[in-house]
């Protein structure tokens, strides 16, 4: 004669077990989800990016914030016609603005300056929501007159550096004028890194470190076939503007070539002025006006709003009522073992 003990499992913690499952999975408690056209830039905060023409845009229902990054477009540089003198382009405005949740919200982005062209409105970069327009202006093209282009936040571009006879400037950016200092003249004025705009840590953008406006910079190269140089100075890039290098076959020339960065797209930045003339040979004289980058425009708003069931045949009420019989099934199934569980005698 011998005793054993007969358990009998809990069925209803299997079936509460399995409808609590299906309820955390479904897309009723999903975050991080971006609306179509959106594209997720980081945990829970989703991004419209507008790089040319005018939009219309309606945020999504449900969203609880909505903030817009507005750069305008960035001047033209300019190279003399008749002496060796180059100038930048200025960088465009750079704005951060909150709009509501709710209410279409009409963007336009300004086009790009171009040099001989004059600077206007469609050069400029807006959001306009309830009738409240906010406007990055664009930053101007530089002059054939010995001006270098201004931001469109009012940085002046540097006037002038001129040694032998070749005299550059850079244009102003949206976060400074250029230096005066000897090297420095010939740099764009900085641009803005986004996340340093009033109000960025508190809201959208506040991780944002791109930057945006920065002003053109300018280059000069001025030699004989003799080998003699009376100037050569190379501007560097500046927050994606554009910039000249020349290269020569000694320190003291003569020119042998020259390379071009372009301003970075949609950055809103100033185009490079780039001039070289041979006081010997008229016939290999280089001269670069150099067309502004495109402005911008990006709209951020908050993706943690729980999503809709998909249609499936089963809705959240049917998922609730299984889970309530889960728990019920728990309890039953528990009393279940207690009473099932017992000693049986075999004989």
């Amino acid at each position: 004669m011998f005793s054993r003990t007969i358990a009998i499992t809990g069925i209803g913690s299997t079936l509460a077990s399995t409808a609590l499952l299906a309820l955390a999975a479904s897309p009723a408690s999903a975050t991080n989800a971006c609306s179509a056209g959106a594209t997720l830039v980081s945990d829970g905060i989703c991004e419209v990016a507008f790089t040319s023409g005018s939009h219309t845009f309606t945020p999504p229902a449900g969203i609880t914030k909505l903030d817009a990054l507005v750069v305008g477009a960035g001047g033209a540089g300019s190279a003399d016609n008749t002496y060796p003198d180059a100038y930048g382009g200025g960088g465009g405005d750079v704005k951060l603005v909150t709009l509501t949740a709710s209410g279409d919200v009409t963007v336009s982005v300004g086009v790009a300056g171009v040099h001989g062209t004059a600077t206007s409105s469609a050069n400029d970069s807006s959001v306009a929501q309830g009738g409240v327009t906010t406007t990055a202006t664009a930053g101007t093209n530089a002059g054939n007159d010995g001006s270098a282009g201004h931001s469109g936040n009012n940085n002046d571009g540097n006037g002038g550096y001129c040694a032998s006879t070749v005299c550059l400037g850079g244009g102003g950016g949206a976060g400074a004028r250029p230096e005066w200092s000897v090297e420095g003249s010939l740099l764009g004025g900085a641009g803005v890194v986004v996340n340093t705009l009033s109000g960025a840590s508190t809201g959208l953008f506040a991780t944002d470190t791109t930057c945006f406006g920065g002003g053109g910079s300018a280059s000069g190269f001025r030699s004989q076939n003799s080998g003699a140089t009376n100037g050569m100075r190379n501007g560097a890039s500046v927050c994606g503007g554009g910039s000249g290098t020349f290269v020569a076959a000694s320190v003291n020339g003569p020119y042998v070539s020259h390379s071009l960065t372009v301003p970075r797209a949609n950055s809103g930045s100033g185009g490079t002025g780039l001039v070289y003339k041979n006081d010997d040979d008229q016939s290999v004289n280089v001269r670069v006006s150099q067309s502004g980058a495109a402005g911008y425009v990006a709209l951020r708003f908050d993706a943690t709003v729980p999503q809709p069931l998909p249609n499936t045949g089963a809705n959240s009420a049917t998922l609730l009522a299984a889970t309530g019989f889960g728990f019920a099934a728990v309890a039953a199934g528990s009393g279940a073992l207690l009473l099932l569980k017992r000693r049986k005698t075999v004989r």
